[in-house]
């Protein structure tokens, strides 16, 4: 049954009331008419609820068949009740607790605010399977409990391909932020040698166990290196090899968007600096002629030692 309606002239129905295929939470001091519509309209029980003497409680409550999540200033009355009929309910103890506002759920999974923190989320897992997503999503958007809903399947679709989570889009600001610091603390040498130092340490963790098999032996290392970037994108010029990356090698920031400062590079000219060195038994000097992370379309590195 489709039904027209406002709660007192505001037609924010989702601010005041939180559904689903069997009940109807709804604020108290609506009028009997208004009731008897979402009564009829939804064919479900309908229970009279505010929460800490707020109207609003589609924003701070949100639930499936099988639990609730609430906002903590939820006080006993309103627990019970909601407890009465028969959910396991989850009190989120957050900054971000408006439940309604920022969790998207059905019984086969639930969408949150990717800044609310796992802790806050202490509800059975088989029941409230986590994803991040983004900001507002039950604010913005509801869907059916059964699933079918092929919004809900495209949005569970995007979900599970992101490979964007959030321990890698923390760690992405983390270095940004380091980056910006470094470059407003410290001066070009300091900075440089820094994260020079950095490269090193990951080459000999990784790599250079691989470079020592070809030591003295050039042809060989290179060899190698073609077999990570192709043929093509390495060449071999007077005293100096010319090495090209169609996309970032880095591990930790392959996948952050580009313009991030020129600093962070000097990771790859010492990882460069200390497989290269220990090939050819000597010092080499690295340059770096462009950069995916400042905006280039390919990495380009050139590698230059004495004859």
């Amino acid at each position: 049954m489709f039904e027209l309606l406002d709660f007192n002239e505001n037609p924010n129905l989702g601010v005041f009331c939180r559904a689903n295929d069997n009940i109807v939470f709804i604020r108290k001091g609506l009028s009997k008419r208004i009731k008897n519509k979402i009564a009829n309209a939804l064919d479900v029980k309908l229970i009279e609820l505010n929460i800490a003497d707020a109207t609003i409680i589609g924003s701070l409550l949100n639930f499936n068949s099988k639990g609730a999540v609430v906002t903590d200033f939820i006080d006993d009355e309103g627990l019970d009740i909601i407890k009465t009929q028969g959910f396991n309910v989850c009190v989120i103890s957050d900054k971000l607790n408006a439940a309604g506002n920022d969790i998207l759920v059905n019984d086969n999974g639930v969408l949150i605010h990717p800044d609310m923190d796992d802790n806050s989320m202490k509800m059975n897992r088989k029941e409230f399977i986590c994803r991040a997503w983004k900001l507002l999503i039950g604010a913005a958007a509801a869907i059916s409990f059964n699933g079918s809903n092929p919004v809900f399947s495209a949005l569970k679709k995007d979900v599970q391909e992101d490979p964007m989570t959030q321990k890698t889009k923390f760690v992405h600001k983390w270095i940004l932020n380091l980056m910006q610091n470094m470059d407003e603390h410290l001066d070009e040498e300091a900075k440089t040698n820094l994260l020079e130092e950095c490269g090193r340490a990951c080459a000999e963790s990784h790599a250079k166990a691989e470079a020592l098999k070809h030591k003295g032996d050039l042809d060989g290392w290179l060899g190698v290196f073609k077999k990570w970037v192709g043929s093509d994108n390495v060449q071999m010029e007077d005293n100096a090899v010319r090495l090209t990356y169609s996309k970032c090698l880095c591990p930790i920031v392959q996948d952050h968007p580009p313009l991030m400062s020129k600093t962070y590079c000097n990771c790859s000219r010492g990882w460069l600096m200390e497989t290269f060195e220990t090939v050819m038994e000597k010092p080499v000097e690295v340059k770096m002629e462009d950069s995916i992370m400042q905006g280039g379309k390919q990495c380009r590195f050139f590698v230059l030692f004495e004859a």
